[in-house]
């Protein structure tokens, strides 16, 4: 497995501004590795891993649909960090972004790190081959044991590419699960926490 278990710290911005500047600093992080066309550093990493998902800022990130201009944020300091998430992403990112924050609600690690002892209660071996339907930006991977690999899926490519950065020996597949063709007699264990939710995904 990665390094990434001992440096990254999964400490999300416990403020609202706080959590949108983290995502808009990793999105940043990972366009620049993205142009330099080489791997993360090992602050890099950390940046990209305090990239929490929209759905905990969504209301106040983007704009409200069919607003007055001055009245689609909720203050001008929202303002300015919408209209920069815009004019990071390409408008399919944008789109993609959209679509995921009635979904993108990451798990606390304390839940993580339960939820991994009891895979080893149930015998999971530390060397096992997990499923990770709907990985995020990888933040199971991060908590898993040490030699523990992955296959994770997100159908999002803003969190897919991010969780390709911080885990670049893990097999992350930017898809929808549905698509995903998985090996037959090499998973072990499925982990994760999925989107529960009746909202297509076009």
């Amino acid at each position: 497995m990665d390094s990434a278990s001992t440096i990254l710290p999964l400490d999300i911005a416990s403020g609202q501004k706080g959590k949108a500047r983290d995502m808009l600093a990793a999105i940043r992080a990972l366009k620049q590795i993205e142009q330099e066309h080489r791997p993360a550093t090992s602050e890099e990493r950390q940046t990209l891993s305090r990239f929490g998902g929209f759905g905990a800022v969504a209301l106040s990130l983007f704009p409200k649909p069919g607003a007055e201009p001055d009245e689609q944020y909720k203050d001008k300091g929202w303002r300015a960090l919408g209209e920069e998430l815009h004019t990071l992403l390409t408008p399919e990112e944008y789109e993609s972004a959209r679509k995921t924050v009635t979904t993108a609600y990451y798990t606390a690690p304390v839940v993580m790190k339960a939820m991994h002892a009891a895979l080893q209660r149930l015998g999971v071996p530390g060397d096992a081959t997990v499923l990770e339907p709907g990985c995020g930006i990888g933040n199971f991977m991060t908590c898993a044991p040490e030699g523990m690999q992955f296959i994770g899926v997100e159908r999002d490519g803003l969190s897919g590419r991010i969780a390709r950065m911080i885990h670049p020996s893990q097999d992350i597949r930017i898809e929808g699960f549905q698509e995903t063709r998985l090996p037959e007699n090499r998973i072990d264990a499925v982990i994760g926490n999925v989107p529960f939710s009746d909202v297509p995904y076009k």
